[in-house]
């Protein structure tokens, strides 16, 4: 009994203190158009939505992590979606690209999300992120597998097109200033004509020359900026700029200067613009040299994209004219200089004889100067001098020769004065005295001295050839240096050649090794230098790359030859300029290679490649040299340069996702890999790919392959090992992209499993830019799909109408669904007062339960289409009794593939003190009194009156005899030009019908509309049914005759009359007299008689005022009078 106790005890103490959990973790890239993607374009606005689930024990304070890109721009993250009692989240925070948080309660079964929205990279490629969720300390998950999910995105370039149009506004273009100090005004319109937003980084408006500086220089003043328009998008903030002041003085567009920049990032949404606008003040800057002429400023703006392929836009070239620059005074100062002691014929006798110039500088006018003068020994490096003395000996005018100091010592292989005054006409002549010693050795049996002397005036020169002068004479000799012969070879040792020695054998991107070996070839000890150095291969089409030393030894000697420590070699240091050191040997560290000896080195450098479609040449480059005094006699063989070709690299990405993140029991779903070639990558061959399910899958078909962009080979046929499924992708081009599809059947139990799917290029056939894009885990969730509902009110009084609303919800991207279906009981008392309908269909399909009446309501055979994230459907229901109806979960039966666990509702019914039912109509014409032909509109308005709903309404509304039908609308219900039917009308509502028609005759017309069914009671029929009356208008009579042929009022016209065939027209003259009778007149009369004097004349009536008397039964006689003329 003790042993029993004792082990209870202990089996408590080992639960209690391993709580067990199971987390679970899925990431996905979305759209703005909430749509799973693989792909996105450069700077395309996205989000990762992270789902994080719980099937096991309830936990507190899980780590959530995420790692993110470094090239996307994070815009917000935010929890949302918390389900089943979780806690969102409300420590998120993000460093560098790294964002954590704590999750505070995760319940069993409950799930929440995460949204990280972004902008995508600038540039194409490959990106990828992973996501992590962890149990705290002190407990374990039981699955650690789904604790993880990585996916990659392919970011695919789009072209980029801004452009920046600038016109001058102020004076109008072509036109200058007519003062220094009047202003300028340009505008730069920029527009982003691209087909999607993209941000410009910084935008540099810049003015130079357009005229040599020898014709002067201005200086502008920026005055203001401002942007004063835009379209698509908001003006731009420029408020912060500084009032630059510029001396423009260059002469080309390359060293233009910047008179102001837009430092902060604007994005400009696709075809929008803004308008820019500069103020520049201009004054007069520099002096011109040449005969004045008119100074031209050009104006130009560029902007700039952090795009590699689309990096800037510059716009169109405004020219302006100025002002002719003030003309600048010059002078012409010569020098001259000559040896007028130490040479014997033109030549120097013996070494540290003393050698004396003469330096003589004047001003030849026509103004006076300030200058100073002079004199080098160009060779002094090689043969040196000593500095003995440096005396000013004569001046010609006013020049103080005890005021000209100069700068020299002893050693100094030259000497400068100080600047002095010249007027003009005057000189001043110096004397210099100098011994040159012996070189070490000599390279030539004949040596020769150089020695220049320079003046440099303050005023500009009228004459610049006479400002130096050279002596070249001849010194005494000396013996000859000694001569060695050192070489450098370099070789690729590691990979073994020929890998990497040809286009047609490149090797993979890895770290190579070369062997540099440093001989002397001669019997002459010396010392030696050396550099190793980055040098770019620039054929056609080469991409950038970098390299990086990392490690260089010296392995072994030959001769009397001893290795020495190399303090100069740059490990880590990234290269990618020509002449970028990888490491050196120095003069300062004198390493001595013996006579017939040799030190070979060896170096590892790792080259890291931009993409490009054909293999990679790198290069590094060996230079060796001798020290003096030793010369090389051979130079030939003093460099080494050894070319290696990568394989073209890659940037293959991969993302595997299921076709539903959650996938009900034992159902038939799809694990989905998505396979990318960055656009900015060449061919990948034989890539490898694998898949490996998680074994509570069952692979449930044969898995397919299908390209779908671009130009590839897909997998012509899978391994399949238990749940590893692995193939070789023959070819895929940069850019495209293939889908491998593996059906699947999810288990009978639930919780979360997960797929990893990895593809890596052949080594042997391309490198990979970042393997980090090149694996993807993801994991799904088995549960079933969910039933949600809620009453819209969920407060009514009896006798009124509260909506039920179903939602069921089957994450977007799930697997076709089958047979979903359920039968809600109601709570007694509550019925329905129409037949179920779908509030978002969503692409599914079903067959609605209930109808009027009834006391129950669901559906069958709800289908859900792949993808189809959710639907719902409501139907209106009512109470007659007062009381609280809760709809929960027991109310259910029926259920087949749903989850109604947590579905809960509830209804709050009050009595209804007055639930009379009172409906009213209500009918109205526009237009009470049309001409015939017009067109006329009915509005016929159904309101209910009262605080309860009515139904299955039927109006009938005929338009009479006299009318043409043209339309009809209605704000609900249907009409059939007879009846008008109104499934349901809630209280204090109103249904409005309205009937357009064409008047076809002039009779007195009533219509009327009237409800001639309803299921309900109507309290108040007297309000039931309303009439329109229209009486037509046609009855114009035009007084003006003028029988004369031009086709023009020949007749005397009545219109309409031929609609009263029983008419009687008279027509009198002005004495009384009738001249015209006719019974049912048809518009005839030209004014001929048919009574009187003239009834038989047959003559025209004389020109002059007629009266007519027309007669119609049951109407008043017309009267009036008529103008009868020719």
């Amino acid at each position: 009994m003790r042993k029993i106790t004792t082990f209870i005890i202990l089996l408590w103490t080992f639960f209690a203190n391993s709580q067990t959990t199971d987390l679970a973790i899925s990431v996905e890239a979305r759209n703005t158009n909430n749509t799973q993607v693989s792909q996105l374009h450069i700077f395309e606005e996205f989000y990762y939505l992270i789902t994080i689930t719980n099937s096991g024990n309830a936990v507190s304070n899980a780590i959530f992590s995420q790692t993110l890109n470094t090239n996307i721009q994070v815009l917000d993250y935010n929890g949302l979606n918390a389900l089943g009692g979780a806690t969102l989240p409300t420590d998120l925070t993000m460093v560098g690209n790294q964002l954590t948080g704590t999750l505070p309660n995760m319940p069993a079964s409950s799930s929440l999300q995460i949204k990280v929205s972004a902008y995508a990279p600038l540039n194409p490629g490959g990106i990828s992120t992973s996501t992590s969720v962890l149990p705290p300390d002190g407990t374990t998950d039981i699955n650690e597998s789904s604790n993880q999910s990585i996916i990659s995105t392919n970011i695919y370039e789009v072209a980029l097109d801004f452009s920046i149009t600038q016109i001058q506004t102020n004076p109008p273009a072509g036109s200058g200033i007519s003062n220094w100090g009047n202003t300028v005004t340009y505008q730069f319109t920029l527009t982003n004509n691209s087909s999607i937003d993209f941000p410009i980084e910084n935008f540099i408006a810049s003015l130079y020359l357009n005229t040599s500086t020898a014709n002067g220089t201005a200086t502008a003043q920026l005055m203001s900026v401002s942007c004063i328009g835009a379209s698509g998008m908001n003006c731009i903030s420029l408020s912060d700029f500084s009032s630059t002041v510029a001396n423009i003085d260059a002469a080309s567009a390359n060293v233009a200067e910047d008179m102001f920049e837009q430092e902060t990032t604007t994005i400009f949404p696709a075809g929008a613009s803004i308008t820019i606008q500069l103020i520049y003040k201009f004054n007069e800057g520099n002096c011109a040299l040449n005969v004045p002429e008119p100074i031209e400023i050009n104006s130009i703006m560029n902007a700039y994209t952090l795009n590699n392929t689309y990096s800037s836009f510059t716009s169109n070239i405004v020219t302006t004219p100025l002002l002719e620059a003030t003309y600048c005074p010059c002078t012409d100062v010569g020098i001259e200089t000559e040896v007028i002691n130490g040479l014997v014929n033109g030549a120097v006798l013996n070494w540290e004889d003393e050698i004396t110039f003469e330096t003589v500088i004047t001003n030849y006018g026509p103004i006076d100067t300030s200058t100073y003068a002079m004199l080098q020994n160009i060779l002094g490096n090689y043969i040196p001098w000593e500095i003995i003395s440096v005396t000013c000996t004569e001046t010609v005018g006013n020049v103080d020769c005890s005021t000209i100091t100069y700068n020299y010592t002893s050693t100094s292989q030259q000497w400068t004065s100080s600047y002095f005054d010249l007027a003009v006409g005057e000189s001043v002549t110096f004397e210099t005295v100098v011994k040159f010693f012996e070189p070490d050795c000599a390279t030539s049996t004949v040596l020769n001295s150089n020695v220049k002397t320079t003046k440099v005036q303050t005023d500009p020169d009228c004459e610049t050839n006479n400002n130096y002068d050279n002596e070249i004479f001849e010194l005494p000799s000396s013996d000859l240096c000694e001569n060695t012969d050192i070489s450098v070879t370099k070789t690729q040792i590691a990979p073994q050649l020929p890998l990497g020695s040809s286009a047609s054998t490149p090797t993979s991107w890895e770290p190579i090794t070369y062997e540099i070996v440093v001989s002397n070839n001669s019997n002459t000890d010396t010392y030696f230098e050396l550099k190793e150095y980055y040098n770019f291969v620039s054929p056609a089409n080469t991409p950038q790359y970098t390299g990086t030393l990392i490690s260089v030894n010296c392995t072994e000697t030959t001769g009397t030859a001893n290795c020495q420590d190399i303090p100069n070699a740059y490990i880590g240091v990234e290269n990618d300029s020509t002449g970028d050191f990888f490491f050196e040997i120095t003069p300062e560290e004198n390493w001595l290679l013996p006579q017939n000896s040799s030190i070979t080195f060896e170096m590892v450098i790792e080259w890291n490649p931009n993409c490009g479609s054909e293999p990679v040449p790198v290069a590094t480059k060996t230079l060796i040299d001798t020290i003096d005094p030793i010369l090389d006699a051979n130079s030939s063989n003093n460099a080494a340069t050894v070319i290696t070709y990568f394989t073209p690299c890659v940037d293959l990405i991969v993302q595997t996702y299921p076709s539903s993140p959650t996938v009900s029991v034992d159902s038939n779903f799809n694990w989905i890999i998505d396979i990318s070639n960055s656009s900015n990558s060449s061919t990948a061959t034989n890539a490898t790919f694998s898949t490996t399910l998680n074994s509570a899958f069952i692979i449930n078909g044969n898995p397919t392959c299908s390209v779908t962009q671009g130009n590839a080979s897909c997998i012509s046929g899978f391994s399949v090992s238990g749940n590893s499924i692995s193939g070789i992708i023959p070819t895929i081009d940069p850019g495209a992209s293939m889908q491998v599809i593996v059906p699947t059947m999810s288990p009978t139990f639930g919780g979360s499993f997960n797929n990893i799917a990895e593809v890596n290029p052949d080594i042997l056939s391309n490198g990979e830019v970042d393997p980090e894009t090149n694996i993807s885990i993801s994991s799904i969730q088995v549960l079933a799909p969910q039933l949600d509902k809620y009453f819209e009110p969920n407060a009514i009084q009896t006798g009124q109408i509260s909506t039920l609303v179903f939602t069921i919800t089957n994450i977007t991207g799930n697997p076709e669904q089958y047979d979903v279906s359920f039968l809600d009981q109601l709570p007694a008392g509550i019925s329905l007062v129409d037949s179920p309908q779908w509030e978002n269909q969503n692409g599914t399909t079903a067959t609605f339960v209930g109808a009027y009446g009834d006391d129950f309501v669901g559906v069958q055979g709800l289908y859900f289409p792949e993808g189809v994230a959710n639907c719902s459907f409501s139907v209106n229901v009512t109470a007659s009794d007062a009381g609280d109806f809760i709809n929960e979960n027991a109310n259910f039966s029926d259920r087949f593939n749903i989850e109604t666990t947590n579905t809960y509702a509830t209804l709050t019914v009050t009595e209804n003190p007055t639930p009379e039912l009172d409906l009213s109509i209500t009918k109205t014409v526009d237009n009470e009194t049309p001409q015939l032909g017009d067109v006329v509109t009915f509005e016929i308005v159904l309101t209910n009156n009262s605080n309860v709903f009515a139904s299955e309404i039927e109006i009938t509304e005929i338009l009479p005899e006299g009318y043409q039908f043209i339309s009809a609308t209605m704000s609900t219900g249907n009409y059939d030009e007879t009846y008008w039917t109104i499934p349901i009308l809630n209280a204090n509502e109103s249904a409005t019908l309205t009937i357009i028609a064409s008047v076809t005759h002039i009779e007195e017309y009533i219509n009327t509309a009237t409800i001639t069914y309803l299921q309900q009671i109507d309290r108040d029929s007297s309000n039931n049914s309303d009439s329109a009356l229209v009486t037509p208008q046609c009855f114009d009579i035009y007084n003006g005759v003028s029988p004369n042929g031009d086709a023009f009022n020949e007749y005397f016209v009545i219109d309409c009359i031929d609609y009263f065939e029983q008419n009687n027209v008279k027509i009198f003259n002005r004495h009384g007299v009738l001249v015209f009778e006719q019974d049912n007149y048809s518009n005839t009369w030209n004014g001929r008689a048919n009574k009187g004097a003239l009834k038989n004349a047959n003559q025209l009536l004389p020109v002059g005022t007629y009266y007519y008397l027309i007669s119609i039964p049951g109407m008043d006689p017309r009267t009036g009078w008529l103008y009868l003329n020719y």
